[in-house]
């Protein structure tokens, strides 16, 4: 069964939007009983491009996926419900013209096969024409492609010429053969003479080729942008001031991606598609299994196709691959004097004041009338102020992804509260830009602000907080142009006249003299300024230098940076000078002065302050090591140790403070070296007198303690050997360990990470090399884990070294004293490791048993006592008898044990006497359970 439902040009707001709805609440009634089925499917056509989006197929559960990823579930719905459902959620992206829904009996699947890029079987409605086709399922490009249709119907080909798709009606198992060409320039120029690109949001029905029309025509073009391409394939705009671009940009046809739009890549049952795409800064997406790929500048339908091809490779099945653009976005970076400067997102229709305020919006110092657009290397200046004050938006520009705002600082005018910055060791440096207006000498704050067109003596005073009681208002005097000049506020006050009021000029000056210094309106005036012991105006006369003007303000003070001097000239040129090259010779040639100069000192910055070279040796103090600010401090009696240590910022985290060296100046030429606690005096205390003594010239040095010697050995090896423990052997980071008086034996080997499996944890060695002679302790480990005893720990020093023994050693490495010895008829002869509680058949068992020609009824032992050598037997067959342990010969550590061969005696007849026991393998488990053999 088939249903149709029509809708025109948008489903909000619209008056067919709405004679829609009543259409279908009317049909209703209709085809209450007609539901929706599993297999069946909805064809969508587009209004905007007379084509229509890939079927929606009705799956197991109900539900069917939207080109955007979004799921819509039918269960219990009827297909008038469901049309609607389909239209509300379609209605943001797309026009739709049309919703048909078909049952799984009206529909047939097609082969399609060729060099298109996604060969497959297509659904489509039964009695559907090759014309359709390409109308339900966007298979090829039409606009730049010809396409040559075979089908292939029970064995044969039939060619299908492009005039004849109409006429040719599709059959259940017919398989469409399709062949592309790409159309020649002519045929674009042709099929798009009068093709009409209608930007997003124009209803299409109400657009006629027409140039004449009525009301409702008249009315959409004064609402939406047509742009019509003539003949010679030159682009013109029905509304004036429209662009191509933009248009193209509202056209999701021709509509080409950029950076921060956002795709949705469709590919059901795959883990990381079904999501939000974003279009980086680079212009690419990342896919799973394809990584980046590059799609910026490409159109939709470009980024489908490349997308499919990279897909193509790792992925089957890409029937059901869907690619839609959900949100067209733009990156753009704010910088500058904004609270949160970087990257920020914004819609489409974004602007200059949107993209300002994601980023946190103005700080306090922002110059609003010089904001910079930079794009592709260029750079636009704009005045957003203005806009402020107009409200204007042509006053700022367009922004498109990619772009930056750059937001500058101002000393004071145009800032975000519109109030001046006072010249302050914080303020900014207002000589470098010619075009800054100063205010300086009896105001309440002196000032430099930015030029503006307009300003007056009276703004520039008023910027400064206005003049001081001291204030000679009759003579101030204003540097505008190129002659100085003098202003009366008095005589202005008392006029009122505009004439007596001079407008400033960029750069302009602006000094206010005390009445004790008033200047006389005849003579030559200089002014000093900055970091000079006198600041102020002097009269000069002609050939007054540099020298004479400096030597009248008393010279640069402390924090003066004599090598930035700069003059500036009453016609707004700025010269620097370096009166530091002058002192020491490096220049002969001092600076001209004329009439209306201003000389500026600044000030130096820290780094610049070289103060500490100006000390001696004797007179200064080094600290070094471990110290969050090392360097050389300026000696005095009256600061003790700890002063020095705090103003140096303190030890790091790392610090040795017990071996804390101080190295002084002895006689002749000597050092003397004295090691202090710090450590120790902090934590218990002492007398201040017990702190090193200090003197000029002394040095401190404070040690680090040493990294894990496994990762850093360029950093312990500087540890003194008297304050380190040595550990080796058969253990899990062995190496050389810092080491104090609050530490103990198993601190440091907690610090090595313990012993290893293979460790021999009964025979642990500690060399003592401090006492003078060495000396070894033996520790049994074992024995203190299952005591508790501490006594049992031995007390270790800084130079001591720890030892574990492996038990995987070599025979050779086992001193005779301490093994005992099996030979003849076992498995594995050899020296064996002797415990105080091994017997007999301990050391048979260890040797893996007697073999099956082993005489075990005279097993020779050989005793090394402390008096003499001694020798006995033992009957291992008469033992099985009656296993009395009082019965086992006694082991001494370095015997040895002899099994003869069988061949020296009889064997059937221990054969005999233990048949009982089933063999010797019997007899050897016997033991075992006894508890006579350890497994």
């Amino acid at each position: 069964m088939k249903m149709s439902y029509f809708k025109r040009a948008g489903f909000k707001g619209s008056i067919h939007g709405f004679i829609l709805i009543v259409f279908l609440v009317l049909s209703a009634g209709l085809y209450a009983s007609t539901t929706i089925k599993e297999n069946g499917a909805f064809f969508i056509e587009l209004s905007a491009s007379g084509k229509s989006l890939p079927a929606l197929l009705v799956n197991e559960d109900m539900e069917v996926d939207l080109p955007d990823g979004t799921v819509i579930s039918f269960i219990n719905y009827d297909v008038e419900q469901a049309a609607v459902e389909i239209l509300k959620a379609l209605s943001e992206s797309y026009k739709v013209k049309s919703v048909e829904y078909f049952d799984s009996e009206d529909l047939l699947n097609v082969a399609v096969l060729g060099d298109i890029q996604s060969p497959g079987k297509y659904l489509l409605p039964v009695n559907s024409y090759l014309n359709k086709l390409n109308f339900y399922h966007p298979i090829y490009d039409g606009v730049e492609f010809n396409a040559d249709y075979t089908v292939i119907r029970d064995g044969q080909h039939i060619k299908v010429s492009s005039n004849s798709l109409s006429e040719w009606m599709i059959k259940p198992d017919d398989a469409v053969l399709i062949s592309l060409h790409e159309r020649k320039k002519e045929e674009l120029i042709n099929k798009n003479e009068k093709e009409v690109i209608i930007s997003e949001g124009v209803k299409p029905d109400a657009v006629e080729n027409d140039t004449k029309g009525g009301s409702e025509k008249d009315a959409i073009e004064n609402q939406y942008s047509e742009v019509v391409k003539d003949p010679a394939n030159n682009v013109t705009n029905k509304t004036e001031g429209q662009d191509i671009s933009s248009a193209r940009v509202r056209d999701p046809e021709h509509y080409q991606l950029q950076s921060g739009d956002i795709l949705v890549v469709g590919l059901p049952a795959e883990e990381g598609f079904n999501e939000n795409f974003l279009i980086g800064r680079d212009g690419t997406i990342h896919l799973p299994e394809i990584g980046q790929l590059k799609i910026s500048g490409l159109t939709l339908r470009e980024v489908e196709k490349v997308i499919y091809t990279a897909l193509s490779e790792v992925f089957l099945g890409l029937d059901k691959l869907t690619i839609h653009l959900k949100e067209k976005r733009l990156l753009i970076t704010v910088l500058g004097f904004v609270k949160n400067p970087g990257e920020v997102e914004l819609p489409s229709t974004g602007n200059i004041q949107m993209a300002i305020t994601e980023a946190g919006g103005f700080i306090d110092g922002a110059q609003l009338d010089k904001l910079q657009l930079r794009r592709d290397g260029n750079k636009k200046v704009f005045n957003f102020k203005k806009y402020l004050d107009t409200g204007d938006p042509d006053v700022l520009p367009e922004i498109k992804s990619l772009d930056e705002i750059f937001v500058p600082t101002s000393p004071g005018l145009s800032s975000v509260h519109g109030e001046p910055r006072a010249l302050d060791d914080k303020a900014i440096d207002s000589v470098s830009d010619r075009s800054v207006i100063k205010v300086f000498g009896e105001v309440l704050r002196p000032v430099s602000f930015p030029y503006q067109e307009g300003v007056n003596v009276v703004d520039a005073i008023l910027k400064g907080g206005g003049v001081t009681r001291y204030a000679n208002v009759d003579q101030i005097r204003v540097l505008s142009g190129s002659e100085p000049q003098f202003f009366n506020l008095k005589a202005y006050l008392d006029s009122g006249k505009e004439g007596d009021l001079p407008l400033l000029q960029e750069g302009a000056t602006v000094f206010v003299p005390m009445k004790v210094d008033s200047i006389s309106g005849g003579g030559r005036t200089v002014y000093v300024m900055g970091q000079v012991q006198k600041p102020g105006a002097y009269e000069t006369a002609a050939d007054v230098s540099f020298l004479d003007v400096l030597a009248n303000a008393g010279g640069p003070n402390r924090y003066a940076d004599i090598r930035s001097i700069r003059i500036l000239r009453k016609d707004g040129t700025v010269l620097p000078f370096n009166l530091q090259d002058f002192t020491e010779g490096r220049t002969s040639i001092l600076p001209p002065i004329e009439s209306g100069d201003a000389v500026f000192f600044p000030e130096k910055g820290p780094e610049d302050d070289k103060s500490w070279l100006k000390l001696k040796t004797s007179d200064a103090l080094k600290i070094l090591g471990a110290i969050k600010k090392p360097g050389r401090y300026e000696w005095a009696p009256s600061v003790d140790f700890m002063d020095y240590i705090s103003n140096a910022g303190g030890p790091t985290a790392k610090a040795d403070l017990s071996h804390v060296k101080v190295i002084k100046p002895g006689p002749d030429n000597q050092r003397i070296t004295i090691e202090f606690n710090l450590q120790e005096f902090i934590e218990i205390g002492g007398q201040w007198s017990d702190m090193p003594e200090l003197s000029g010239g002394t040095t401190i040095v404070i040690p680090e303690l040493p990294d894990n010697p496994t990762s850093n050995t360029s950093s312990w090896i500087k540890l003194p050997k008297e304050n380190a423990i040595y550990v080796m052997g058969a253990i899990k980071m062995p190496g050389r360990y810092a080491f104090n008086d609050d530490m103990g034996f198993l601190d440091i080997l907690s610090a090595a990470n313990g012993p290893t499996e293979e460790s021999d944890l009964s025979r642990l060695r500690v060399i003592h090399r401090n006492e003078g002679e060495p000396r070894v302790s033996k520790l049994n480990l074992l024995q203190y884990f299952e005591t508790g005893d501490e006594s049992l720990l031995p007390e270790v020093k800084p130079g001591d070294t720890i030892f574990i023994a492996s038990r995987k050693r070599k025979w050779v490495e086992k001193n005779p004293e301490d093994t005992v010895r099996i030979m003849g008829s076992v498995f594995q002869s050899g020296r064996y490791e002797f415990t105080n509680n091994m017997t007999i058949l301990d050391l048979i068992a260890e040797a893996g048993g007697p073999k099956e020609t082993a005489y075990i009824e005279k097993i020779l032992i050989v005793n090394n006592s402390c008096c003499k050598n001694r020798a006995s037997t033992f009957d291992l067959v008469d033992f099985m008898k009656d296993p009395d342990a009082s019965r086992l010969p006694v082991l001494r550590a370095g015997d040895t044990v002899f099994i003869p061969e069988l061949s020296q005696s009889n064997w059937n007849s221990f054969n005999d006497l233990v048949a009982d026991t089933a063999g010797i393998l019997n007899v050897l488990m016997m033991l075992t359970n006894l508890g006579w053999l350890r497994p």
